[in-house]
């Protein structure tokens, strides 16, 4: 083999050992694509104090937690509610914690993204609103009371007296009944004579008077207008005066005189109260007045039991031209 024949050998034998096979690979690396979670609502909000065999839950709705409790259970100074949530959202304060049981405590709900959401307990006692009438006229020391729909409970209930000039506040908190219907106790001796609101507090409620006549007048006996001892006659845009007495506390300047027709039917006519006295009142007569003889005179005053009265004048009022 010459020289020329054994470098050709040469070269072929080393291309060959020199061949490798090459597979192209990739490797699928998990998380290169992260979704993130941005669940910052409820799923549920559950009250154990409630009762030990019975979880109170409470209704979501948008950014309040309504708790709807019963009049008749006491509430809890503290409570710790059940909160569920969504994947990875965390709840500040957590569940399971001791917080205040009133309305306005917050619980803020952070989803895994970071967005937050405040929600605000609202408690709503299951109690129908109070309804109650009381007469409008009571003597120091007498007997009260106020009829309507109550929790019998005297422990759940005040009542107190407000001046309307501001100047007083009498409190009453110790009672001969509590009832669902009535609520009775006396008018203290020591109260100043005048006139007064009446505010109650029974169950969860706390409320005024809520009838037209929502004011109590304490201390007075009640307007009193008698019979005239004789005849009034009156034209037609004058005046005239009867006598009374406790006249106090009128509402509006207006009275009513109201007449008998001929044929048995009646007839008003609006007046005007231009002034008065504890012991007389004087009105105008329009100019267009009804003419004739007038059998009652009707007025309007928070002393008077039910707000307003028609007095007897037998026909001794009578209207001329």
């Amino acid at each position: 083999m010459n020289f020329f024949s054994a470098l050709l050998l040469l070269a072929i034998l080393t291309a060959g050992s020199c061949k490798k096979e090459y597979v192209d690979k990739y490797n699928i690396i998990p998380g290169d694509t992260v979704t993130v979670l941005g669940y910052n609502h409820m799923l549920s909000f559950a009250i154990h104090e409630y009762h030990p065999d019975t979880v109170l839950k409470a209704a979501i709705k948008e950014d309040s937690l309504l708790v709807y409790w019963p009049v008749y259970k006491a509430a809890p100074e503290t409570f710790s509610p059940d909160i569920s949530l969504p994947e990875k959202a965390t709840v500040t304060p957590a569940s399971g914690t001791a917080v205040p049981f009133k309305t306005g405590t917050r619980f803020t709900v952070k989803a895994e993204d970071g967005t937050t959401r405040v929600f605000t307990l609202k408690l709503i006692y299951n109690q129908a609103p109070l309804q109650y009438v009381n007469p409008n006229t009571v003597t120091l020391g007498y007997p009260f009371n106020i009829y309507g729909q109550f929790v019998a409970d005297p422990g759940m209930t005040t009542v107190w007296f407000e001046r309307l000039d501001g100047a007083d506040t009498v409190t009453i908190s110790s009672f001969q009944r509590v009832t669902a219907t009535q609520i009775s106790f006396n008018i203290p001796d020591n109260i100043t004579p005048d006139l007064y609101r009446i505010r109650i507090r029974n169950g969860w409620r706390t409320e005024y008077s809520n009838i037209e006549l929502d004011t109590l007048q304490i201390g007075y006996s009640t307007l009193d207008l008698p019979e005239p001892p004789a005849e009034i006659t009156v034209k037609r845009g004058t005046e005239f005066t009867v006598n009374g007495t406790n006249i106090r506390f009128l509402r509006g300047n207006k009275a009513i005189l109201i007449g008998f027709k001929e044929d048995g039917g009646t007839q008003s006519q609006v007046i005007d109260v231009t002034a008065h006295t504890e012991t007389s009142m004087t009105f105008s007569i329009p100019a267009d007045a009804l003419l004739g003889k007038m059998a009652f005179l009707q007025v309007f005053s928070h002393t008077i039991p039910g707000g307003n009265y028609q007095y007897w004048m037998n026909d001794k009022i009578i209207v001329t031209e």
